[in-house]
């Protein structure tokens, strides 16, 4: 009886320690189960992070992209508009295209660092990436493009701008030329008009007596004819300023006329004009005329 209950108590001993031991098999793998559900949660929690953020990043290039075409079809507008200030919006609307470009090159280069530093080896990202790199491309090609074609344009109206300087500065100097060209020209004019400078008086005889210009000289017992004559001192301001070199004719309304003034009777004739009430005098020879008297004074007998 003792040895069976002796044998009873080695089973249920070893049974208990059998038992022991599987279950703390069974909590070692539940541990390691357990870790491991965790270790992967984990990582799903990761990726989703990473995916998101490369979402955002994919969705903030495709949005600079739009801008991109944007702002070329607003280019396109200010181009054909005739506007003042036009070069100069292109070339503030090509700056900020231009900075966008980069920026965009910038979020695609880093997009394309956390695609492969990341395990999510999903081809739809590459191919949206991959796009996005070959509608860059394109936009940086048209952007050179339109850069080159301002540039010449800048080049261009730079040419003109140095041209037309050169032009002004002919023209400033042309001016002063003639300029100086003209004050000589009234210079001379003035030293002719001075050298070739003739006094005139015309009136009947009573006109040219009151005013002190004439006076009446010889005769004898009203049977001689007194002789006209210049008064001693004639007074300037009752003559009026002419160029002899513009006299040539003389239409005076008056049935007869006769010079007071001595010039020699060879140089000049009185004629008849279209009637009777007008008379002209003729000048012959400028110079002889003028030779012995600047003043002409005439008497005329209406």
């Amino acid at each position: 009886m003792k040895q069976t209950l002796k044998i009873g108590g080695v089973l249920l001993l070893a049974l208990t320690l059998g038992m022991w031991i599987s279950m703390s098999q069974i909590n070692k793998k539940k541990d390691y189960l357990q870790a491991r559900l965790t270790k992967q949660e984990q990582m799903v929690f990761q990726k989703e992070i990473a995916m998101n953020n490369m979402l955002q990043l994919i969705e903030s290039v495709e949005s600079q992209l739009d801008e991109i075409v944007r702002r070329e079809e607003l280019m396109t507008t200010i181009h054909e508009t005739n506007e003042t200030k036009r070069d100069e919006k292109l070339r503030l609307n090509l700056k900020q295209i231009d900075a966008l470009v980069i920026r965009t090159k910038e979020d695609l280069a880093e997009l394309q660092k956390r695609e492969r530093q990341s395990e999510l080896k999903l081809g739809l990202f590459e191919k949206r990436i991959d796009h996005l790199n070959t509608q860059l491309k394109a936009k940086e090609t048209a952007l050179n493009g339109l850069k080159t074609v301002l540039e010449e344009k800048e080049a261009i109206l730079l040419q003109i701008q140095v041209e037309r300087a050169d032009l002004q500065q002919v023209l400033d100097t042309q001016q002063v030329f003639m300029k100086s060209q003209h004050e000589q020209l009234k210079n001379i004019q003035a030293e002719n008009k001075k050298l070739y400078k003739s006094y005139l008086a015309i009136g009947t005889y009573h006109e040219l007596k009151d005013k002190g210009l004439v006076q009446k000289e010889g005769g004898f017992l009203g049977i001689f004819r007194k002789k006209l004559n210049l008064t001693a001192e004639t007074p300037g301001q009752h003559f009026m300023e002419v160029d002899r070199r513009e006299m040539h004719k003389l239409r005076i309304e008056a049935k007869a006329l006769e010079l007071v003034s001595k010039h020699p009777t060879d140089s000049y004739q009185i004629v008849r004009g279209k009637n009777e009430t007008e008379s002209i005098l003729e000048i012959i020879d400028h110079e002889a005329f003028w030779k012995w008297s600047k003043r002409l004074v005439i008497s005329k007998n209406t």
